[in-house]
């Protein structure tokens, strides 16, 4: 039998992209994590068997130069990387950020101020305070002296961008709602005109 459709019951649009972004931003402010520090991932705490691995590489190196002497550069660049894990170069997780941009444009995706405020706009760089941002408090009005013109700077490290943010300033609402609100008004004098008389008695 057809299962019957349950009103009212509606699932989010578009999940997938949705579980895409999150995973993209998490997997951005991971990776900056670890990038700043200077960690490799999978590195872990030094013993004895970490000690005896440079010797079997060198022994490696020796049989593969004995082997051919075009290859030596090949056989130098081949363990070098086989040395210890590569470093997370800092353009991961600007690739990461400019992907979380890329399809939330194209799903036009309304995406939250703090993922928004998490990476620069310019560069794509995720940002992390005290590491490769700056934040700043500026008021641009005379001597400093109006409280609602104090402005949150943010300050990208890497491409020096800035971006500004008001403090106690109240928030534009939705061109929809100013809209909705306006109609609102509007009907309300229109029923006003409409209940008042056309003309007043005279008087006597």
């Amino acid at each position: 039998m057809v299962k019957e459709k349950v009103k009212g019951l509606k699932g989010v649009p578009n999940k997938h992209l949705h579980a895409r972004i999150s995973f993209l931003h998490q997997a951005a402010e991971y990776l900056s994590s670890h990038t700043s520090g200077g960690e490799r991932p999978d590195a872990g705490p030094s013993d004895g068997s970490s000690e005896a691995q440079p010797d079997d590489r060198d022994t490696a190196v020796k049989h593969l130069g004995s082997i051919s002497s075009n290859n030596d550069r090949d056989s130098k660049h081949s363990t070098d990387d086989l040395a210890a894990p590569p470093l997370i170069t800092p353009g991961m997780p600007s690739y990461m950020c400019s992907q979380l941009r890329q399809v939330a444009l194209k799903s036009q995706i309304r995406l939250l101020p703090e993922i928004k405020r998490a990476y620069c706009k310019r560069c794509n760089a995720f940002l992390v305070e005290g590491q490769n941002y700056h934040r700043s408090m500026e008021n641009l009005s005379r001597g400093g002296k109006k409280p609602h013109a104090d402005i949150t700077v943010f300050e990208c490290g890497v491409c020096g961008a800035k971006k500004r943010f008001p403090i106690t300033g109240a928030k534009q609402r939705r061109k929809g709602d100013r809209q909705s609100t306006r109609a609102t008004v509007e009907i309300s004098e229109a029923e006003r005109n409409e209940s008042l008389p056309l003309s007043m008695p005279a008087a006597t």
